[in-house]
């Protein structure tokens, strides 16, 4: 390659199959942002491989930070329901209207973030409902994300913590 190399972040997924995609690659498995999955289920089959490359593509596409919503941690909703709570504050609606555009809002983002939740970027007859469950539909209610790892050169290993910096 004729540059150093210096691994900064690593990730280990497991299931029944782990499939990736590696996006902008100038040579095959050379990209600039990647992603492995991981799918556990009873049975493997070359639909599930390719199921798993599909959400390793959308990965890259959505860039989600979490597998499911309940492992969103607790400072970022926090945080979050902080920001969400100083934009509508002024808007002069009661405070119970204001409770349920917070927790609407909070629902959103941590739909938005958790990969199980979010609908394919990839799949067009799945454009409608939770990668976790058209996953579940086509392959069985046995078939789970077990896990995934998404990197982008030029991230620091802080970036899965929201902060993209540059190295």
């Amino acid at each position: 390659v004729g540059e150093r190399i210096a691994l900064r972040r690593l990730a280990i997924v497991q299931g029944s199959v782990v499939a990736g995609y590696a996006h902008n690659a100038p040579v095959p498995a050379m990209g600039l942002s990647a992603a492995l999955v991981a799918i556990s289920s009873p049975t493997v089959s070359d639909d599930l491989v390719a199921a798993a490359k599909r959400i390793a593509m959308h990965v890259v596409a959505a860039q989600p930070r979490f597998l499911q919503p309940d492992l969103v941690p607790q400072d970022l909703l926090n945080r979050e329901r902080a920001i969400i709570h100083d934009q509508f504050v002024d808007s002069g609606k009661p405070e119970h209207i204001l409770n349920k555009i917070i927790s609407s809002k909070l629902n959103n983002f941590v739909s938005e973030h958790s990969l199980s939740s979010q609908v394919s970027l990839v799949d067009e007859e799945d454009s409608k409902i939770p990668i976790s469950t058209a996953l579940q539909k086509a392959h069985g209610k046995d078939t789970q994300l077990s896990g995934f790892a998404f990197f982008k050169v030029g991230e620091d290993s802080s970036a899965a913590d929201g902060e993209k910096d540059e190295v």
